[in-house]
């Protein structure tokens, strides 16, 4: 546990951070400004209540995520996969490094991976049982889903809609009782549609995701079992081990043997297939969408295939020794992941204080270092400004950071000769336009890496120690 606290926080966690301690009547219309849904941060908001709001308390709520991700794979996972299936698919999701990875952050992507694996679950199990009890709870999950991410809720739309395409082709009449959930489900989300028709409109313009690519396809598929940033042997051996009995289940399930399991294999690969395809296809409508960290929300049905082969499969023997080098893999990966340190914001300050004492203005271009800078501003109290400017690519809502003076220029803030301190991470080069002109109107007195020293690979914050010329100048 100790570990959750290892890395400073970085700018999504501030974000959270921050709008937790807002009225939740401001935390909503605060929330319109970002891209995404609310419930998470008014669970977070409920949670920090009871335990208090800590680096500790934010993240630990993503581990309890986590946690119930598990409980529901066993208890409800029994009725689908029979009890030694529920341990095998618990064993699979543990051993899942992005799932692990994500349990370390204050973000919903853990509580958004609960959902999808519970609207999965019930899905299956209302199309086989007919029972209300477990469309109720299918509806529930939806609802749930919808409200986390928008990923979840492209992922219980596509399993609501394979659940009533089975139901209409299969005649069966609960068709009608399925139907009438989900339009109660959509009455209920009815509410927030106009914040999240307004979201889709401002990221139209003012978004940060990369250009769809191949490399950004395949990551979705591979990058799940990536150590953090970065690919280890770890990774490689199970990204070929959860693939090839992938393709081993639906070579037995669909083309062999055609059993019951397809329903369920069926499911899992729609739910997980049809998210990235829409995805994939809005960035091509309107912007790029599709990026690594929202496959999050699905990552559980990437261990539904798996899961099968280890059912299916009488060789006890190769079971084993695949069980043990899958958990091992993605143990080890999950832990060294754990290490990781999303940046030296902290010690960036500490150097900042100690070598450069008389700078006391700071200037943003990219959330990245504004969130984390100002959540350890009492270090030196600093003043910590934005350029606001029409055109910038917004990586989270800044409104949230009320220590931060949003100015249009440097001009309303400098004078000719004045010492500030321009803060860089060049591994997200957001806003370079406002950074290359700002450096422009300035002579550079020295310009100081500060390389994390928690962590080996590390991220690194430069630190511009610039004087203030009021015109475009050459740059020393």
């Amino acid at each position: 546990m100790r570990k959750l606290t290892l890395s400073d926080i970085w700018i999504d966690e501030a974000f959270t951070k921050e709008l937790i301690k807002f009225p939740s009547s401001k935390m909503l219309e605060l929330l319109a400004g970002d891209f995404h849904p609310p419930l998470y941060f008014l669970l977070l908001k409920l949670f920090t209540f009871v335990v208090g709001i800590s680096d500790f308390t934010i993240r630990l709520f993503s581990v309890i995520g986590a946690l119930c991700i598990l409980i529901l794979s066993y208890t409800v996972g029994q009725r689908v996969f029979g009890r030694n299936g529920a341990l095998y698919f618990c064993l699979m999701i543990l051993s899942i490094p992005m799932l692990a990875s994500n349990a370390h952050d204050a973000r919903m992507y853990t509580w958004a991976a609960f959902s999808v694996t519970g609207v999965f679950l019930y899905s299956y199990l209302y199309m086989t049982t007919n029972k209300r009890r477990d469309l109720v709870f299918l509806g529930l999950f939806t609802l749930m889903a919808a409200y986390l991410h928008y990923y979840s809720l492209i992922a219980a739309f596509w399993s609501n809609l394979f659940v009533f395409l089975f139901l209409l082709l299969k005649k069966e009449k609960t068709w009608y009782a399925h139907l009438i959930t989900m339009f109660a489900v959509v009455l209920l989300y009815l509410p927030w549609l106009s914040i999240f028709l307004a979201q889709t409109n401002t990221a139209k313009d003012h978004f940060y995701i990369a250009p769809l690519s191949i490399q950004s396809i395949l990551s979705c598929y591979i990058g799940p079992f990536m150590e953090k940033f970065w690919f280890e042997i770890s990774s490689y051996i199970m990204i070929i081990i959860v693939f090839s009995l992938t393709f081993v289940s639906i070579f037995n399930h669909f083309i062999k043997h055609k059993n019951d399991n397809r329903l369920i294999l069926g499911l899992s690969l729609t739910i997980f297939n049809a998210t990235i395809l829409t995805g994939i296809i809005i960035s091509f409508i309107l912007r790029p969408v599709l990026m690594l960290r929202y496959v999050g929300p699905i990552v559980t049905m990437l261990m539904v295939p798996p899961t099968l082969f280890f059912i299916r499969s009488k060789i006890k023997l190769v079971k084993l020794l695949l069980l043990i080098l899958l958990l091992c893999c993605g143990i080890y990966t999950s832990i060294s992941a754990s290490l990781f340190s999303m940046g030296p914001y902290k010690q960036s300050l500490n150097h900042l204080l100690k070598v450069h004492p008389d700078v006391k203005k700071i200037v943003h271009v990219t959330e990245i270092t504004t969130g984390p800078l100002l959540e350890h501003n009492k270090i030196g109290d600093w003043d910590h400004y934005w350029i606001k400017n029409e055109n910038s690519i917004f990586y989270t809502n800044i409104n949230v950071f009320t220590e931060l003076h949003q100015i249009p220029s440097l001009d309303e803030l400098l004078s000719p000769d004045d010492i500030f301190c321009l803060v860089d991470m060049e591994i997200t080069p957001l806003n370079r336009e406002n950074f290359n002109l700002i450096l422009s109107k300035s002579h550079v007195i020295k310009v100081d890496k500060i390389i994390d020293n928690k962590s080996k690979p590390s991220l690194t914050v430069s630190l511009y120690i610039l004087q203030y010329q009021g015109k475009n100048t050459t740059n020393e």
